[in-house]
C-alpha cells in the first residue's frame, strides 16, 4: 500500500506538488488569522441565571426568589445538576448540563422556562440569563476617574455611553461596572418631619409617583400613563406630545403633596443621589469606576482587546474630564509576552535546526526537503482547530511541541535513508530501490505512531472539566503525527524525485569508526547490557511512582489578583478604608506599576459575594524582577491583619478548576428545609460516624453567619394600633431600602425616582427602632412599640444543590477499605430516624472520582499491554518485545532524572517531554530492526552480528543528526528559562535534553546489543 502511494505521488508529482503548495497556503493562512488564547475552553455547558433583589437578606432571597426559580428550571432538558447561591440582594443559579450538550440549545430551553418567571413574588428584578463566557472570561479591567465629575455623573456616562459601545465590540459578552452609582431622584423622608406637617408616607409615595408619566406601582394612577392622542384639523393631523417638566430635584420638590397645599420640598428632602451600594471600586488609590470586560467562548482575546481599545479611542472626545485607564488588567499583556518569548525560542531554534540540517546534508536540496516536511506536518492541527472555531492555546501548542520531536526525526531519517536511484515507473512490475526504502521506513513509523496514540488514549476518558483541558493536547499531538505520516508518502517523494539528484551526505567518517568499536565491545557483553536496561527501567518506574506530579501549569502572569475576605458583616466604609490602605501599601512597593480593586459585587458580575469580599489587581512592571515583586506582594499582604488573603494570577486561579481538590472520602449530606434542624441532624450523624471503627476527622460543615437585624411584629400590639405585619414591612422597606415610584426618561436615558428615608434616619439601629409607622386612622406609632427589633446571626450565603438546602458531614477512613466503610455508614444511616422532610444521602462523589481514577489506571494499564502486544506483532517474538519494551522505558531515564533534578517534581511539561522521548525511542528501535531485516533480505550479510553492525552503522548518522537537531530546537527554550509562554515548554525542554542522552545510549548501543542477543530466533524462524 505504501509503495503504491509513493509510486503514484511520484508519477503525478506535479499534481501532488501543487496540492502540497495549496495545502501549505491554506495552513499558513489559517495560522495567520486563527485566534490565540492561553487556556482551552474547558468549562462544561453552563447557563447562569441571576435575579437582583436589593434589600433582601440571604435567607429571604432563598425563600422568595431562589426556590421559586429552581422549581421553574428543574425540569430543563439535558440538565445534569442545578446549583444555587443566595447572598444578600442576589440569587444566582447555575445550570450544569450533560457533557456534549449544545450550549445554544440549552440556553433556548432555559429561556423558554424563564417565560414563567412572571409567577415569582414581586420582590426582585426579572431574572436575567447571563451571556456564555470563556473559561478565562476577563479580558480587560478599565478604570474611569475624574477630577471634575462626580461618581454619579461618571456612572451615567459609563452606563449609557461606554458600556453600550463596548458591548458592540465583536467578541465582548458582558461589561460590568464596579462602584456604579446609578443616578436617582430621591425623595428622602423623615417620619418626624412628616408627622409635624400632618403628611403620611403614602401621600408622599402617591404624590411622587403620580407626578411622573409611568410608575411600577399598580395601585396609583401613574401605573396607567395614557397617550397623547391627536387633533384632526380640516387639512392636517396634529399629534399631541406631553413634555415632562420634571428633570431636576428642584422640579420634583415643587410637586404638591396630594390632599394638601404643601409641596414635596416642604415635607421631604428631594436630592439627586444613588441607590444602596452592592459594591465599590478603588482606582489607583482613589475613587473611580471599574469596568470589567468579559468575552465569549473561543473569542480571540487579542481581537477583543483591539476592539476595546478602538472603542475607547472613539469615545475619548465625548468624555471630557474623564480619564480611562485600560492598563489595569489586560489579558493580552500576558499573551503578547508569551508570544514574544515563544517566537524568540522558535526563531532561534529554527535557525539552529536549519544550520544542523545544512551541515548534516552538506548544503543540498535534501536540507530544504527536510525543512519542508517539518513545516508541513503541524498545519493540519491548526486547520482542525480553525475549522472548529477553537483558539490556538497552550495545550494545543504543547501537543504540537511533543509531536515536533518525532517529526524532526522522521524527516531526517526519511531524507537520509533514500538512495540516488530514481523510483521505478508506475507501470513497472517491480518497485524501485527508493520505494523499498520508503516501505522499510514507514512500517516502523506507523507502529511508533500507534504506540504514541495508545499512550495518550487515557486522556480521552477524562471527565469534565479535565477533559476539556487535556484533550486538545492529545488531538493536536495525534493529528500532527498522522499528518507527518501522510506528508512522508505524498509530499516528500515528489520533492525527492524533483530536487534530489544524488544521495545526501552519509555522515562523518570519523564518527563511524569509534562508534563501531564501542558497539562491538558492547556486543561482547550482551547480558550485561540487558541487565543494565532492566535496572534502568526499574529505577524509572520507581522514580515516576514516588515523585510528585504537577499536572497543572503555573503561569508567569504580571497581573496578580489579591483576593481577600473580611469578617462577616464588615461595613462598606470599613471595607473601603482597608482596601485604600492596602492599595497604597502595594503601590509603594518597587516594581509595581498599577493597583486597582473592587469590593462586593456588580450587577450581572462574575462575583456572587457580599460586601466583605474584595479583590485587588496588582500590575507588575515588565522591567521589574518577577520573583522579587511577587515575594514583596506576599509579604505586604501577610502584614495586613484581620483579612483572609490569597495571591495568585488570574490564569492560575482559573486553571485550578481543572483538577479541583478532592473531597473527603466519606460525605453524608442531610437535606431538609430548616437550617437549625439540619444542623441538629448533622450533629447526630457526626456522632454516629465517630463510633465506626477506623473513621476519623469527622466534621460538620459550619454555616458562616453574619449579624443581621430582624423585625418581628407583635400581632396583638399591632392590632391595637390597627396595623398589619405587611403595613410595618412596607413602611420600613420604603424608608430603609427605598421604593421605586416611577421613572424619568431623559436624553435616551432612564432614571429611577425613589422614595426612601434620609441618610440620618438610616444610619443607626436606634433610627430603625424609632421609625414612625402611619396608622390607618391617623397618627403614628414607633416601630419598637409594635415589633421586636434585635440583632441575630444569619447565614452570610446559602448554597443549594439539587433544589434542596443541605449540610454535609465529612470524614476519613485511613487504612480501611473504603467500600466496606461506606457500606457500614449506609447501614447505620438506614437505622436512624429523621424528622418529616429530612433525609440523609451518602454521596458517591469520592467513589466516582476514585472510579474515574481507577478507569484511567485501567486504561493506562490496557494501553501498556496493547503497546507490548504491538511490539510483539512487530517483532513476532515475545522475548524481543519484552527486551525492547524495557529498553524504551530505560530511554526515558535521562529525561526523568533531569526533570526531578531541576524541579523536584514531574510537571506537565516534563511528562510531555517524556512522551516525546518515548515516541522517539520507539521509532529508533523499530527502525533498527527494520534495517536489519532489509539487509538480511537482500543477502548482503549472512551473519546476524555482521547484519546488526552493518544496520547500526547505517542508522548511526541519521540518529546522531536527529538528536542534534532536536537538541538545537530545545536548547533556546531551556536557555530562555521559565518565562511567560514557556511555562510548559521549559520543563519539557529539560526533559527532552536529558532524555536525548539516554535515547542516544539506548538507540545506538542498547537496542543493537539486545537484537544481537535475541534476534537469532528470528533468523531461525526465517524472518532474517
Amino acid at each position: 500500500m505504501v509503495g503504491w502511494i509513493v509510486r503514484t505521488s511520484v508519477q503525478f508529482r506535479q499534481l501532488f506538488l501543487a496540492a502540497t503548495a495549496i495545502f501549505l497556503l491554506l495552513g499558513w493562512n489559517a495560522l495567520s488569522h486563527i485566534s490565540v488564547d492561553v487556556l482551552p475552553e474547558f468549562n462544561p455547558p453552563i447557563v447562569e441565571i441571576q435575579a437582583e433583589a436589593l434589600g433582601l437578606s440571604a435567607a429571604e432571597v432563598e425563600d422568595l426568589v431562589t426556590i421559586n426559580l429552581e422549581e421553574i428550571l428543574a425540569g430543563t432538558s439535558w440538565l445534569k445538576t442545578i446549583r444555587s447561591k443566595s447572598v444578600p440582594g442576589l440569587s444566582s443559579i447555575l445550570l450544569i448540563f450533560e457533557p456534549g450538550t449544545d450550549l445554544m440549545r440549552a440556553r433556548q430551553m432555559v429561556q423558554e422556562r424563564l417565560t414563567m418567571a412572571y409567577a415569582l413574588p414581586n420582590v426582585s428584578k426579572p431574572p436575567v440569563m447571563l451571556q456564555p463566557l470563556s473559561a478565562t472570561s476577563r479580558t480587560a479591567i478599565i478604570g474611569l476617574t475624574s477630577d471634575s465629575l462626580s461618581l454619579i455623573d461618571m456612572s451615567v456616562i459609563a452606563r449609557w455611553t461606554v458600556v453600550p459601545k463596548l458591548l458592540g465590540v465583536p467578541g465582548v459578552a458582558n461589561v460590568t461596572i464596579w462602584g456604579q452609582r446609578a443616578r436617582q431622584l430621591q425623595v428622602q423622608v423623615e417620619p418626624q418631619r412628616l408627622n409635624a406637617n400632618g403628611v403620611t408616607l403614602e401621600q408622599v409615595i402617591a404624590s411622587a409617583g403620580n407626578s411622573l408619566w409611568t410608575s411600577p406601582l399598580s395601585y396609583i394612577e401613574a401605573s396607567t400613563s395614557g397617550t397623547g392622542g391627536w387633533i384632526d384639523t380640516p387639512n392636517q393631523r396634529l399629534g399631541i406630545q406631553h413634555v415632562q417638566p420634571i428633570t431636576t430635584p428642584s422640579d420634583l420638590a415643587r410637586v404638591v403633596v396630594e390632599g394638601t397645599t404643601l409641596q414635596l420640598g416642604d415635607v421631604a428632602q428631594v436630592v439627586e443621589a444613588h441607590p444602596l451600594l452592592i459594591g465599590d471600586a478603588v482606582v489607583r488609590n482613589g475613587a473611580g469606576l471599574l469596568l470589567v470586560v468579559e468575552r465569549f467562548p473561543n473569542a480571540s482575546a487579542v481581537e477583543v482587546m483591539r476592539g476595546v481599545d478602538r472603542a475607547l479611542t472613539e469615545l475619548k472626545p465625548g468624555m471630557p474630564g474623564i480619564k480611562s485607564d485600560s492598563t489595569l488588567f489586560r489579558a493580552t499583556s500576558y499573551i503578547e509576552s508569551a508570544l514574544a518569548n515563544l517566537r524568540t525560542a522558535l526563531a532561534i531554534g529554527g535557525v539552529l535546526l536549519i544550520l544542523v540540517l545544512c551541515v548534516a546534508f552538506r548544503p543540498s536540496p535534501a536540507a530544504l526537503i527536510a525543512i519542508a516536511a517539518i513545516g508541513l506536518a503541524p498545519l493540519p492541527a491548526v486547520l482542525i482547530h480553525d475549522f472548529r472555531g477553537e483558539a490556538l492555546n497552550t495545550m494545543v501548542v504543547t501537543g504540537l511541541a511533543i509531536a515536533l520531536i518525532p517529526l524532526i526525526d522522521d524527516a531526517i531519517t526519511t531524507i537520509a535513508s533514500v538512495g540516488s536511484d530514481k523510483l521505478a515507473p508506475a507501470t513497472s512490475s517491480r518497485a524501485g530501490p527508493m520505494i523499498a526504502t520508503w516501505t522499510e521506513i514507514r512500517r516502523p513509523a506507523i507502529y511508533a505512531t500507534l504506540v504514541a496514540a495508545l499512550i495518550v488514549f487515557p486522556l480521552f476518558l477524562l471527565k469534565e472539566p479535565s477533559a476539556g483541558f487535556y484533550i486538545p493536547l492529545a488531538v493536536s499531538f495525534l493529528s500532527t503525527l498522522a499528518a507527518s505520516a501522510v506528508v512522508a508518502v505524498t509530499s516528500i517523494p515528489p520533492l525527492v524525485e524533483s530536487w534530489l539528484s544524488k544521495r545526501p551526505a552519509g555522515g562523518a567518517r570519523w564518527l563511524k569508526r569509534p562508534y563501531e568499536v564501542m558497539l562491538t565491545r558492547a556486543m561482547n557483553f550482551p547480558r550485561a547490557a540487558f541487565l543494565s536496561i532492566a535496572v534502568a527501567a526499574a529505577i524509572i518506574v520507581t522514580s515516576v511512582s514516588v515523585a510528585g506530579w504537577g499536572l497543572l501549569p503555573s503561569f508567569k502572569e504580571r497581573d496578580l489578583q489579591v483576593t481577600w475576605e473580611a469578617p462577616p458583616g464588615t461595613s462598606h466604609p470599613e471595607m473601603r478604608r482597608m482596601m485604600l490602605q492596602q492599595s497604597r501599601e502595594l503601590s509603594a512597593l518597587p516594581g509595581i506599576r498599577s493597583v486597582a480593586g473592587h469590593i462586593g459585587r456588580a450587577i450581572t458580575g462574575d462575583q456572587v459575594v457580599g460586601m466583605e469580599f474584595g479583590q485587588l489587581w496588582v500590575g507588575i512592571d515588565h522591567k521589574a524582577d518577577y520573583e522579587s515583586a511577587v515575594a514583596a506582594i506576599h509579604a505586604a499582604v501577610r502584614g495586613f491583619p484581620g483579612l483572609r488573603q490569597s495571591v495568585q494570577s488570574y490564569l492560575n486561579y482559573k486553571v485550578s478548576y481543572v483538577l479541583p481538590e478532592p473531597a473527603k472520602p466519606i460525605v453524608v449530606r442531610i437535606e431538609g428545609t430548616d437550617r437549625r434542624i439540619l444542623q441538629q441532624q448533622a450533629e447526630r450523624i457526626a456522632k454516629r460516624l465517630s463510633k465506626i471503627d477506623g473513621v476519623t476527622d469527622v466534621q460538620v460543615d459550619k454555616t458562616v453567619e453574619a449579624p443581621e437585624v430582624t423585625i418581628e411584629v407583635n400581632l396583638d400590639a399591632a392590632a391595637r394600633f390597627g396595623l398589619k405585619p405587611g403595613d410595618v414591612r412596607r413602611a420600613a422597606a420604603t424608608v430603609f431600602a427605598g421604593l421605586e415610584v416611577g421613572n424619568l426618561f431623559e436624553q435616551q436615558k432612564v432614571f429611577d425616582v425613589v422614595v426612601q428615608g434620609s441618610e440620618e434616619t438610616r444610619k443607626s439601629l436606634g433610627g430603625l427602632r424609632d421609625l414612625l409607622i402611619d396608622r390607618p386612622k391617623g397618627g403614628q406609632v414607633r416601630l419598637s412599640d409594635v415589633a421586636d427589633v434585635r440583632i441575630v446571626g444569619t447565614p452570610r450565603s446559602i448554597e443549594r444543590e439539587g433544589i434542596s438546602r443541605h449540610i454535609d458531614v465529612t470524614a476519613r477512613a485511613p487504612g480501611r477499605r473504603l467500600h466496606s466503610v461506606l457500606e457500614r455508614v449506609d447501614d447505620d444511616l438506614s437505622e436512624m430516624t429523621f424528622p418529616l422532610e429530612y433525609h440523609p444521602e451518602l454521596l458517591d462523589d469520592f467513589e466516582q472520582q476514585s472510579g474515574a481514577k481507577a478507569q484511567l489506571v485501567i486504561a493506562a494499564a490496557a494501553a501498556i499491554v496493547l503497546i507490548f502486544l504491538l511490539l510483539q506483532a512487530y517483532f513476532r517474538s515475545w522475548s524481543l518485545a519484552l527486551a525492547f519494551f524495557l529498553a524504551f522505558l530505560a530511554a526515558m531515564s535521562g529525561g526523568v532524572l533531569a526533570a526531578i533534578a531541576t524541579s523536584g517534581d514531574l510537571l506537565l511539561g516534563s511528562l510531555a517531554g517524556l512522551l516525546a522521548i518515548l515516541t522517539l525511542a520507539v521509532r529508533h528501535g523499530l527502525l533498527l530492526a527494520s534495517r536489519c531485516e532489509a539487509i538480511a533480505r537482500d543477502g548482503r550479510q549472512s551473519d546476524l552480528r555482521e547484519t546488526i553492525l552493518h544496520a547500526a552503522r547505517q542508522r548511526a548518522y541519521p540518529v546522531a543528526i536527529s538528536l542534534l537537531a532536536i537538541a538545537a530546537v530545545c536548547l533556546p527554550i531551556v536557555v530562555l528559562g521559565d518565562v511567560a509562554g514557556l511555562e510548559i515548554l521549559y520543563p519539557m525542554g529539560i526533559a527532552v535534553l536529558g532524555g536525548l542522552v539516554s535515547v542516544a545510549l539506548v538507540s545506538l548501543i542498547a537496542t543493537p546489543v539486545l537484537y544481537s542477543l535475541l534476534g537469532g530466533r528470528r533468523t531461525e524462524a526465517g524472518v532474517l
